[in-house]
This record gives C-alpha cells, sequence and structure tokens, in this order.
C-alpha cells in the first residue's frame, strides 16, 4: 500500500468521526483500498426519529476534499435495490432450554420478523431430536409469527448441527 492510500485512509478515518452527525448522518463504512483512488462510502441518513431517509440523491449530498467539493459523487439508495435478504431461523425447542428461555427466543425472533422488509425473506426451522422446516422461505410474516409461536418443549436430544447444516442447505439453494 503507497504512502497516499495509508494517508487517504487515515484521513477518511478521521473525517468519518467527525462528520459523524448525531442522529442525522453517520459514516458506516469506508473503503478506499479496493478500487483506489475511487473511496466508497456507507453513510446512513436518519430522521429525527432514528428512521432511515430514503430517496437521497447526489444533490442532497456535498463531498468536501482539500477543502474543494468532489463533483463526481454516485449516490446509490440502498432502499431500491433489488437484493432480498434470506434469513433462517433454527430455534433449539428441545428440554434442555428453560421454558422462559423459549418464550424469550420466540420473542425476539418476533422482533426480527417484524423489522425485515417486504420483499426479505425467512425460513424457519426447529430442532430437538429431529430437525423440521416449519416454514421455507417466505415474506409472509403472519404465517411465520404463527409457527414460531406454536413452537414447544420436546425431545430430549439437541441436533443443533442437523439444524445448521440444513439452514445452510436450504440457503445454498438461493439464486
Amino acid at each position: 500500500m503507497n504512502l497516499k492510500k495509508i494517508t487517504l485512509s487515515i484521513t477518511l478515518l478521521l473525517i468519518s468521526s467527525i462528520l459523524y452527525g448525531g442522529p442525522f448522518l453517520k459514516i458506516t463504512n469506508v473503503n478506499a483500498n479496493k478500487n483506489f483512488p475511487k473511496v466508497k462510502l456507507h453513510v446512513t441518513v436518519s430522521d429525527s426519529a432514528k428512521k432511515s431517509v430514503a430517496g437521497l440523491t447526489e444533490d442532497n449530498l456535498l463531498v468536501y476534499e482539500d477543502g474543494f467539493r468532489v463533483n463526481y459523487v454516485k449516490v446509490q439508495d440502498m432502499f431500491k435495490s433489488t437484493d432480498n435478504l434470506y434469513l433462517v431461523f433454527s430455534i433449539d425447542s428441545s428440554k434442555s432450554i428453560s421454558k422462559q428461555f423459549l418464550s424469550a427466543i420466540k420473542s425476539a425472533a418476533g422482533d426480527i420478523v417484524n423489522s425485515l422488509d417486504k420483499k426479505d425473506q425467512l425460513a424457519v426451522y426447529k430442532f430437538h431430536d429431529s430437525v423440521k422446516l416449519l416454514n421455507p422461505f417466505t415474506n409472509n410474516k403472519t404465517e411465520i409469527l404463527q409457527n414460531i409461536n406454536k413452537i414447544e418443549r420436546s425431545g430430549t436430544k439437541t441436533h443443533l448441527y442437523n439444524s445448521i447444516y440444513d439452514s445452510i442447505d436450504l440457503l445454498s439453494q438461493v439464486e
């Protein structure tokens, strides 16, 4: 890595802490190594309710380098991304966990399901003496939540590794 890259990386890291605009602007990632001299910044812009702001363009974001405005800024709105999130829950339903802990797991899973975007896909497994697919990939939150809430403790074994294997196998089928 040459001195200019190191200087640029250090400068951007220092600037990123300076540019943190409280609850409104946050630089979450700086990549100056991959396509140098191009620098890729991941920026999150939030409103006063701490919700991410969509629809920003190059006109909404000004970047300065060495005191001069950079005129070759490209903004990509991640809300318009065609990438879907594929997520697999694998929930331990064996009797090796307490009722309270299973309840906490189901509650946390429900929070995650409710926070997903409409285009995101989720699959659900439960495991104890065996591994069972409750939901193949779907974006139907109601169905997912119903199946998660139906999970009860049973069995005497914990087939965690089998569940992980099945989850990875299911994910590998996604294009």
